[in-house]
Formats: structure tokens, C-alpha cells, sequence
């Protein structure tokens, strides 16, 4: 059995793996799809399944959708930081030494989703980038 102190480091724990996660492979799309751009003669075939335009195209909304769960991360991170002060604020105030979360209020609501939404972008981005890759080296049998 876990203590409540427990599960909550864990949660924080893994919770923080994701992120730190969605940041890696974000920055790693982005890479990926800069190396091939600036190598696109060598990479991008003039024939085939895809066509340049529709390779350039897929990157642009690969590297597009990379930034945004980036922001998205950025976002939840500042909303995380005035959600705790908030907390911090209303503990002082209080003069105690714990204080609860109240899980309908908006700042938290909004960390919450953004979470998710950083999560769900990165899965979309992942999909796309491995169509467009599997496109590519079937473009060259």
C-alpha cells in the first residue's frame, strides 16, 4: 500500500518524465525536420508518393504543430507557477502550514488541460511525421 505523500511524488514524478518527454521529442521533430529540409536535395524525391510540395508542406505543419505543444508546455508551466503562488498566498493568509487544492478552480482546470492537450499534439505530430517518413522511403523502392 501506498501513503497519500507516496502516490502524490509519484504522480509528480511521472508527471514530469511526460513533459520533460513532449519537450525531447518536440525539439527532436523539429531537428529531424530542419536535417531534412536543409538536405532536401538528397532526401526528397522529384517523383513518387509525395511530391516535394506536399513534403515541405507536412514539414511545415510537423515543425507548426512541434512549436505549439511547446507553448502549450510553456503555458501550462507559468499557469503551474501563479496556481502555486495563489496557493501560497491563501496559505499565508490562512497562517497554516497546508493547504488543499480545490480542483474546480479555472488555473488549475487550465494546467490540467493544457497537459493533455500538449500530450494529444505530440501524438498527432508523432502519426504525421511517421506517414511522411514511411512516404519517403517508399518513394525510393
Amino acid at each position: 500500500m501506498f501513503a497519500i505523500e507516496d502516490i502524490i511524488e509519484r504522480y509528480e514524478a511521472f508527471s514530469n518524465q511526460i513533459s520533460v518527454q513532449v519537450r525531447l521529442i518536440s525539439y527532436g521533430l523539429l531537428g529531424v525536420m530542419w536535417a531534412i529540409v536543409i538536405s532536401s536535395e538528397k532526401l526528397i524525391p522529384t517523383e513518387g508518393i509525395l511530391t516535394p510540395d506536399m513534403v515541405y508542406i507536412n514539414f511545415f505543419s510537423i515543425a507548426l504543430v512541434a512549436v505549439l505543444t511547446l507553448t502549450l508546455d510553456f503555458l501550462q508551466n507559468i499557469i503551474g507557477v501563479v496556481h502555486s503562488k495563489k496557493l501560497l498566498s491563501k496559505a499565508d493568509a490562512e497562517l497554516s502550514e497546508k493547504i488543499s487544492i480545490n480542483p474546480n478552480d479555472a488555473l488549475y482546470k487550465t494546467a490540467h488541460l493544457l497537459f493533455w492537450l500538449k500530450q494529444i499534439l505530440l501524438v498527432v505530430n508523432l502519426i504525421i511525421f511517421f506517414k511522411i517518413i514511411i512516404c519517403l522511403v517508399l518513394s525510393y523502392r
